[in-house]
């Protein structure tokens, strides 16, 4: 039922292969089917190329877009995927409209006396007939019915990312579907309402039409997900896709549960109407939730839980991490983009309200702007450092791989170039020779390295997994509290001096002060764990060796700390805002100061460092395995090629004391010493041939018995 024994497919760690449409003419996990690939199909959606549906076939089925221990190629975002990315600046903006109206433009009562919201059992729907107006439901329940739409999008947000990262789909099939699923996110936003609407009204169908267009976005990705898992050729993309379909199917089933909480709840009866509603939101949550926990968790059960489990080739697809991290940075600035939004029509939102239009007041109303734009550019330079460091620390990575096998590319080019040339020229020179043997042994010195990665590169590429997983929660945490900077500086906006004890001063001054706090804290969680956490294993020798660095991160923390007791303290809002700004100047100070005047330094080495070796091992591993399938391995080709030296080195030996007899003037004696001195380096040189030969031979009957073992029993191919 949990998903803990390892022995059962569907939800255990050997997730199930339902490719039955494909499992027959499908590949093994080291086949690399087909020609070789061409730009055109990793640069999928680029900035400069345009999707035009008169150039795209009607239906092409999802192709990798790499394997294991290949470089990656460019990928940016197309059109497609910014349409769908601005999308969420008019969800962030109704976040926005809802907390407005749940602490700000409300009467202060007890948020679940629904009788005080809509006196004598009024039913209407439009809020402005209700009189006073609804009165407010306090920011933990704002909270909780604004953000459950949000997180729903994300959550689908997330799998389409994950999607077009790990395979492309260039069809017109694949982009309607595509614009129909940016279309139920649109349409879905445009249903979120207030939560006294929600809470309040009985039969108000708004919560309900909601949360069935994300149910309709979510079937639509289920169906990519089972077109993967039943059609592709090769087996990871099929166990992968398998374990996101019957993870859909569970987030579906929370779903579908809310959704009939939900429309199911009583007409007649307010207070168990309310009730309802806050259940089905919580239900929203819980999927989402569900959704973010289970991937979390799937690359991180195999390394807690014992054995055996499937090799990381079978079971995990490669994703294109720079795309993934140029969406994450574009998600970002989408809502920084809605935070200076905010900023800019704050005072438009207020036409319908009893404004102040004095001068002192204009002027403190642009002071508060001002302030806030200020607070959107710190916390702009506060994610960027992060972002920046990402993007790096991939590309070195990417260019590292790259690099490796170029290298090792023009190794065996070489080498093969002058064993034709020492084949061609009757008298090989020494030069060559030496080349040829020097060419030998970086190849050797190239190959043990890989060997020594590769016993302990499955656990290491899981890890690498679960830090990755665990920075996308970071940023999901993150593109939360920007937004919710950015609702409470419109707040600020509305009233810039506002009596400090008003009812909605506190809430105010919550939201915008816990935000910017895990703002920094993640920046601050990001550079001391994730980025350097090598450093920080011995925290007393780093206090004595590097005094300044750790004085910095403890002005870091000071300054969380007093972002996180200011709400306490009674500011009015313009005032709350400038301190929050200052204490945002003095961070950004201290970031500058700890990524690079006092910047951590040290021997120690990051626990990733041999990610790129790791895939190295796994991209030498595979094509052993298509050598070995071919044929045309019998030993490793370093061991042939220093042995090819060797013999080399003989024959010249050999040749070279014939020539120097019949060229000198020896004696008799002499010429029989040297004659038997060469027969012996002959004879030599046969054994060492004939011993040789024995070892390819035995070498070859192993792989073939190993082969054929595998070939009996697949399932052995497996990690202990």
């Amino acid at each position: 039922m949990l998903g803990l024994d390892a022995r059962r497919e569907i939800w255990g760690q050997r997730p199930i292969d339902a490719g039955c449409l494909s499992k027959r003419n499908g590949y093994e996990w080291w086949q690399r089917p087909g020609a070789p690939r061409t730009m055109s199909i990793f640069v999928h959606n680029s900035h400069d190329d345009g999707d035009m549906w008169r150039n795209l076939p009607w239906y092409v089925r999802p192709q990798l877009r790499h394997y294991w221990g290949e470089p990656q190629e460019p990928l940016h975002p197309g059109a497609v995927e910014l349409i769908l990315d601005l999308i969420f600046v008019g969800t962030a903006f109704r976040v926005g409209v809802v907390m407005k109206a749940a602490v700000y433009s409300c009467t202060p009562s007890d948020p679940y006396d629904l009788t005080a919201h809509y006196p004598n059992g009024t039913s209407g729907r439009m809020l402005a007939d209700l009189g006073d107006g609804p009165k407010c439901v306090g920011m933990s329940l704002g909270l909780l019915h604004a953000l459950a739409p949000f997180m729903c999008m994300y959550m689908l947000w997330t799998v389409e990312r994950e999607h077009k990262a790990a395979y492309s789909a260039v069809s017109k099939l694949h982009y309607a579907l595509s614009l129909i699923c940016a279309l139920m996110l649109v349409l879905s936003s445009m249903s979120i309402e207030t939560v006294a609407s929600y809470r309040g009204v009985p039969g108000e169908p708004h919560l309900a039409i909601c949360l069935g267009l994300l149910i309709a976005d979510l079937l639509l990705w289920m169906a990519q997900l089972a077109e993967v898992g039943f059609t592709s050729p090769h087996e990871a993309p099929r166990r992968q896709s398998s374990v996101l379909f019957l993870l859909a199917m569970q987030v579906l089933a929370i779903w579908v549960c809310a959704w009939l909480v939900i429309v199911t709840a009583p007409h007649d009866d307010v207070n168990a109407h309310a009730v309802r509603c806050d259940i089905g939101v919580a239900l929203m949550w819980l999927g989402s939730l569900r959704w973010t926990w289970t991937t979390f968790i799937r690359p991180l059960r195999p390394l807690l839980l014992p054995g055996p489990h499937l090799i990381i080739e079978k079971t995990f697809v490669v994703s294109n991490m720079g795309f993934q991290f140029h969406r994450n940075n574009e998600f970002m600035f989408l809502m920084l983009g809605e935070t200076v939004l905010q900023i800019v029509v704050a005072t438009s939102m207020r036409a319908g309200e009893d404004i102040d239009t004095s001068t002192g007041n204009l002027a403190y109303t642009k002071l508060a702007a001002a302030a806030s734009f200020g607070l959107a550019v710190e916390m702009m330079y506060c994610f960027r450092s992060m972002v920046t460091h990402q993007i790096a620390f991939y590309q070195g990575n990417n260019k590292k791989m790259a690099a490796e096998r170029e290298e090792e590319k023009r190794l065996l080019e070489e080498f093969e170039e002058t064993q034709q040339v020492s084949r061609a020229s009757t008298q090989r020179s020494a030069t060559k020779l030496e080349r040829q043997i020097e060419v030998s042994n970086q190849l050797s010195e190239r190959h043990a390295r890989t060997a020594s990665y590769a016993a302990n590169a499955q656990q290491l590429l899981l890890r690498a997994k679960v830090w990755t997983g665990v920075q996308q929660t970071m940023w999901q945490i993150m593109a939360v509290a920007i937004m919710l900077v950015g609702v409470g500086v419109k707040l600020t906006i509305y009233a810039p001096v506002a009596d400090a004890h008003a009812h909605f001063a506190r809430p105010l001054r919550l939201m915008v002060g816990v935000s910017i706090a895990v703002i920094f804290a993640l920046q601050l969680l990001y550079a001391t764990v994730i980025r350097r956490r090598q450093h920080y294993r011995h925290p007393l020798k780093l206090i004595v060796t590097q005094p300044q660095h750790c004085a910095v991160v403890l002005a870091q923390i000071l300054a969380l700390l007093a972002q996180i007791l200011t709400p306490l303290l009674p500011l009015v809002p313009l005032l709350m805002v400038t301190v929050h700004t200052a204490i945002g100047l003095v961070q950004c100070i201290l970031l500058h100061y700890h990524e690079y005047r006092f910047k951590v330094t040290g021997p120690e080495v990051h626990p990733l460092t041999g990610v790129p070796y790791a895939l190295e091992s796994l991209r030498v591993k595979a094509s052993k395995r298509r050598l070995t399938a071919r044929g045309q391995l019998n030993l490793d080709r370093v061991i042939r090629i220093q042995a090819v030296g060797r013999r080399a080195i003989a024959r010249r030996s050999v040749n070279t004391l014939k020539d120097e007899r019949r060229s000198s003037t020896m004696t008799a004696d002499q010429v029989a010493v040297a004659d038997r001195l060469a027969a012996a380096e002959q004879a030599s040189m046969k054994d060492r041939e004939a011993d040789q030969a024995r070892e390819r031979a035995a070498a070859q009957a192993a792989a073939n018995q190993r082969a054929a073992v595998r070939i009996s029993e697949p399932n052995n191919e497996i990690i202990s």
